[in-house]
């Protein structure tokens, strides 16, 4: 059944979309199509992250930027 009509009501939510470049099961393109439809999210790739890359790479995904977490109207994207 396809759920993307309920991404864009994700709005409200701090959502960052985590991809690996190399991912072979999810490939990127899959993630940043994802936060494309999920209004104010943002994409963040993994390089050269794979589907494991939050074992593989756990040092870079705690470095990320936290600035996903504040609303895009707060930081005068919207």
């Amino acid at each position: 059944m396809d759920q993307r009509g309920y991404l864009p009501k994700l709005e409200a939510l701090p959502t960052l979309v985590l991809t690996g470049e190399r991912d072979g099961v999810m490939p990127a393109c899959y993630g940043q199509m994802l936060a494309s439809l999920i209004d104010g999210s943002g994409c963040w790739k993994v390089v050269p992250g794979s589907h494991l890359f939050p074992f593989t790479h756990a040092a870079a995904i705690c470095g990320a930027d936290p600035a996903f977490l504040v609303p895009a109207r707060q930081r005068g994207e919207a």
